[in-house]
């Protein structure tokens, strides 16, 4: 399969992927028209404020970095980190270099 580059010169796929315990399995590839953003679920590891990992993309946060509990609430800097460890979450933001530099940080579960 071949897929055309935009004249911008970038090419986005979303793939939406659960690990399976020996790897990620793909469960979507589909060619997106090129966006700023990023968004990624999965379980968080490697956390220790204020960075983490999602499937094995660093995650970082900043002052501007919203968080929230799996209610949608509003939650602290330090309640997120707290807890964040081994649960799933939900995370957008933009890649910076090859780190996503999040908006928002949510529990997912």
């Amino acid at each position: 399969m071949s897929a055309a580059v935009p004249a911008r010169g970038k090419l986005i796929i979303e793939v939406r992927a659960y690990d399976d315990g020996t790897g990620l399995v793909a469960t979507l590839l589909e060619r997106d028209d090129a966006e700023t953003g990023v968004e990624l679920r999965g379980t968080a590891s490697a956390v220790a404020a204020p960075d983490f990992s999602v499937a094995g993309v660093a995650v970082t946060t900043d002052a501007q970095t919203e968080y929230r509990d799996n209610n949608g609430v509003s939650i602290t800097a330090a309640a997120f980190f707290a807890t964040a460890s081994g649960r799933e979450v939900k995370v957008r933001g933009a890649l910076v270099g090859n780190v996503v530099l999040a908006d928002r940080a949510e529990l997912e579960d």
